[in-house]
């Protein structure tokens, strides 16, 4: 998907590398952080904006903490407003975001979107488009 005006950067796998990943990052260097995956659920008709990411990964341990991300998506027609993150990959990613823009969140906003997964990529890219 390619959206004009919006660097990429592609995420390593796996839970440690994710973590330095995250940590390197010079988020100085940006005004607003978009995070992206796939979703394979229910809810196949619109993309889901994601207002909340856990301190669970992976079903360890219990769900310590709860941040709400500093968004700057609205919901509108094919974006929906969702509290149903899991304990996945994208959930680990926003909340070590989340965590690490807490001195920045007046001047960052970060936004993670679902895209199902059967979604069409210009569709994606067009309704992302409209609000960036």
């Amino acid at each position: 998907m390619s959206i004009p005006g919006v660097d990429k950067v592609y995420l390593p796998s796996g839970e440690k590398s994710i973590r330095a990943f995250v940590d390197g990052l010079e988020l100085e260097c940006y005004g607003r952080v978009l995070g992206l995956g796939m979703y394979g659920g229910p809810d196949k008709e619109s993309l889901r904006v994601e207002l909340v990411a856990t301190s669970r990964f992976r079903n360890q341990g219990e769900v310590d903490e709860r941040v709400v991300l500093p968004g700057f998506l609205k919901e509108s027609p094919g974006l929906k407003e969702t509290n149903a993150m899991g304990n996945s990959y994208c959930n680990l990613v926003s909340y070590l975001l989340v965590r690490r823009l807490e001195s920045e969140a007046e001047r960052i906003g970060f936004n993670f979107v679902h895209i199902p997964k059967r979604f069409s990529e210009t569709e994606a890219a067009r309704i992302l488009s409209e609000q960036l």
